[in-house]
């Protein structure tokens, strides 16, 4: 099942990750320490590189889906 997810963190992480901005490290550690609510991930080197890259990007364009299975199974995006 899909649903609109609107963090827009996570969105302008995907958009710098997907723009060759940020790491597939720095953006998993970014975006997991958001939605695990795990701050202490977001000070790892790549992470905190990747929310640096996520505040010079335009997101206007691009939509964002947070698809959620049953359970206590971690959201996908």
């Amino acid at each position: 099942m899909a649903a609109a997810y609107s963090n827009p963190t996570v969105l302008k992480l995907m958009v710098a990750f997907n723009e060759g901005k940020a790491s597939a490290v720095g953006t998993q550690l970014a975006i997991w320490s958001i939605t695990n609510n795990a701050p202490a991930l977001a000070t790892h080197p790549e992470a905190n590189a990747a929310l640096s890259a996520a505040n010079s990007v335009n997101t206007d364009e691009y939509p964002l889906l947070r698809c959620t299975t049953s359970g206590s199974d971690p959201p996908l995006f």
